[in-house]
């Protein structure tokens, strides 16, 4: 995402949704994200170990 928020613009533009829309749902996918990354890193300390 880009700091100046010319991204998230951009997005609402080509997609026809107001920026607003935009943040909540790129906020909303970085969270989903961040939950399975470390569940996936728990997982994978847990096999390296045995």
């Amino acid at each position: 995402m880009a700091t100046n928020g010319d991204t998230y613009h951009w997005l609402a533009a080509a997609f026809g949704f107001g920026v607003g829309t935009v943040y909540r749902h790129l906020r909303a996918a970085v969270g989903l994200l961040s939950v399975h990354a470390r569940n996936l890193a728990k997982r994978s300390a847990v096999q390296r170990c045995g």
